[in-house]
């Protein structure tokens, strides 16, 4: 490998590492004789999604019948996995490529171009 390609591709490693958040600590192990049990106060249930202030992951109603997804559609069970694109409940898969607006999420439209996709749709200036 050429020094001039070598040193930007290092470069892009450090920032998909740094994005990721790079490498995990190990978790803290127990002092020396002692069995590993935690001491003192128990917690609680663990909070909500809705008492942090994430929204609930929903799947809205279509407003049409959902196209039959192709083989690269991703698995789903809600909307959040098929990011611009609605699941499609009855097969458990994202509805993509799409066929029209109806499989994308509002604000969306279904973009007929090589390969359809669901894209933003462009604000009027």
């Amino acid at each position: 490998m050429r020094a001039e390609s070598f040193l930007p591709a290092m470069g892009f490693l450090a920032i998909v590492v740094a994005a990721c958040g790079g490498t995990q600590p190990a978790e803290p192990r127990p002092p020396a004789g002692s069995s590993g049990a935690p001491t003192g106060a128990v917690a609680g249930p663990a909070p909500t999604p809705a008492a942090l202030g994430v929204p609930a992951a929903s799947v809205s109603p279509p407003s049409g019948k959902l196209t039959t997804p192709g083989p690269s559609a991703l698995a789903c069970q809600n909307d959040i996995p098929c990011m611009t694109h609605r699941c499609n409940l009855q097969v458990g898969r994202c509805a993509f490529p799409c066929e029209s607006d109806s499989d994308c999420l509002p604000g969306n439209y279904c973009y007929k171009g090589p390969l359809p996709a669901c894209l933003p749709r462009p604000t009027p200036p």
